[in-house]
């Protein structure tokens, strides 16, 4: 891949895993970037979710990252 993106990649790579993603997983997955690309990448994306009327969050947990619904929700989520 020439010049891409790395945020919606990233986005998307999150959202399908089932659990946290280390940072070196992603340097390993992504070679077409580096290390501080990626974290700028994850940043941008975190910065997209702080928005109130998201229902999903970006967080470092467990020594990677990973999409989780905010706390705020939690009512509705305990439903399904």
């Amino acid at each position: 891949m020439d010049d891409f993106d790395i945020k919606p990649v990233l986005e998307s790579l999150l959202f399908v895993s089932e659990s946290p993603v280390p940072i070196e997983t992603l340097v390993g997955l992504l070679p077409e970037s580096n290390k501080e690309a990626i974290l700028e990448g994850i940043e941008r994306i975190k910065a997209d979710y702080e928005d109130g009327s998201k229902g999903l969050e970006l967080v470092h947990v467990a020594g990677g990252y990973q999409f989780r619904t905010k706390p705020k929700w939690a009512e509705w989520i305990y439903r399904l």
